[in-house]
């Protein structure tokens, strides 16, 4: 049965509750009123006030209190009202709750669990709209859960409240909570990130709203494109899942875009660039405050059409205009010593320079009266303008003499056109010059 992200969250407290009697809720008004966003509506009247614990709003107590019923052994769930208000709790979290176990050598556990609403797109202003995933991200200790789906907002959150001892961050952002899905349990894969769409040119990486703009950047790469993006929904934000991720970048050679909607300076983003290496590029939310003016909002955020266009470049691709109109067009003249005369040239072009051309991902080597040769992604999207262009001239034949013997020499012209958002000048210039040393150095 399909639920909303909202009911999965309630679900999985209800089913918690009913498994373990240490689990208890603290929080402001999730009692009566269910909760800022109405997760714990019916909890109150489901398990009474003794475990329904309504607070103030005073969220370094709140915070301190559930330390210390973990600390008791109970399974504390703590809701912070907004992500906005976290901070004023950071000495608890950072300097009680994370360091428990190091500070007592591993004696201490605090299984508590912090349920945080976070996240920009509802026009709650700078203080309302805050993201805390990268402030969370780099606190050791702590477990940062990112639930983008329905599934996994009701595995993680019941996971985290009676399956492990590890104080456990719910990041849940309010775009979601109308999102709807199956639930299926329990997850025990919390530490994985998972693979919601798989392809070859790019992968793009996000976690929680940002997942389902991945989602959508992939659908418009492909249909409109003809490009093919993996897509890892992270899950788990600290610690990160390197391995999957790592094995993603690599099956598409390198090319990566990370995508999230927290500020752009450290974070998440900044540790799997450093991490990845190779072509990777940030997406991110703007350096600035978020505004409440909904056009100046939308401005801030980054979306589906900010991942597709930081992910063309990366993928080689510029646009859908015909063959021509090449934005770094240059030309040499090549000696042919390594060609067959028997066979076409722009076959044996491919064949000597491939590993030359693979990089750019796509080429089309056209000459004189032979059929156009297309390599790489643009074989199977032929209606693109290939990233790279190689125009050989005529043939032109030139005698020369030596020691009484003479010698006919073969030379072209070369034109090499390649696409100004793939590559600068200097590396159109070194990419001429290393095709002509290829193809006048002899034929092993």
């Amino acid at each position: 049965m399909s639920v909303t992200y909202r009911e999965a969250l309630g679900r999985a407290l209800r089913d918690a509750m009913t498994a373990d009697e240490r689990v208890l809720l603290l929080g402001q008004d999730i009692g009566a009123h269910g909760g800022a966003y109405g997760v714990t509506a019916g909890l109150l009247e489901a398990f009474g006030p003794e475990r329904v614990r309504d607070a103030p709003s005073a969220e370094a107590a709140l915070v301190g209190l559930g330390i210390g019923a973990a600390l008791a052994g109970l399974r504390p769930v703590v809701e912070i009202t907004t992500a906005a208000f976290l901070p004023l709790a950071f000495d608890q979290v950072v300097h009680q709750l994370a360091a428990a176990g190091p500070m007592s050598g591993g004696a201490l556990r605090a299984p508590l669990v912090l349920r945080v609403p976070q996240g920009a797109g509802a026009r709650l202003g700078p203080v309302h709209s805050a993201n805390v995933e990268g402030l969370l991200h780099h606190v050791p200790g702590l477990r940062v859960l990112a639930p983008a789906s329905v599934a996994d907002a009701y595995g993680m959150l019941r996971w985290a409240a009676t399956e492990t001892d590890e104080p456990t961050v719910v990041l849940e952002h309010v775009q979601l909570y109308n999102s709807t899905g199956e639930h299926v349990g329990v997850v025990d894969d919390v530490a994985r990130a998972a693979v919601r769409r798989a392809g070859g040119d790019v992968t793009l990486i996000a976690a929680s709203r940002m997942v389902g703009e991945a989602l959508a950047a992939a659908a418009v790469l492909a249909d409109e494109h003809g490009v093919e993006a993996t897509v890892v929904d992270l899950r788990t934000l600290r610690p990160l899942d390197l391995e999957t991720v790592a094995t993603a970048v690599r099956g598409a050679n390198g090319r990566a875009v990370i995508a999230e909607e927290g500020w752009p300076h450290g974070g998440v983003g900044a540790t799997l660039a450093a991490a990845l290496g190779g072509r990777v590029v940030r997406v991110s939310g703007a350096d600035r405050h978020v505004p409440y003016a909904a056009t100046l909002e939308a401005a801030a955020l980054p979306d589906a059409g900010a991942i597709v266009a930081a992910a063309l470049p990366l993928a080689q691709v510029r646009d859908r205009r015909a063959l021509g109109a090449p934005d770094h067009t240059m030309s040499i003249e090549v000696a042919l010593a390594s060609l067959d005369r028997g066979s076409p040239i722009a076959d044996q072009v491919a064949a000597r320079c491939a590993d030359l051309l693979s990089g750019f991902g796509e080429c089309a080597i056209v000459a004189p009266e032979e059929p156009l040769v297309l390599l790489g992604e643009n074989r199977r999207a032929s209606a693109r303008r290939p990233a790279l262009t190689l125009t050989l001239g005529p043939v032109i034949a030139r005698p020369s003499a030596r020691d009484g013997a003479v010698t006919v020499h073969r030379f072209a012209t070369l034109t090499l056109a390649l696409a100004s958002g793939l590559a600068s000048a200097g590396d159109a210039t070194e990419l001429l010059a290393a095709l002509r040393e290829r193809l006048a150095a002899p034929a092993e």
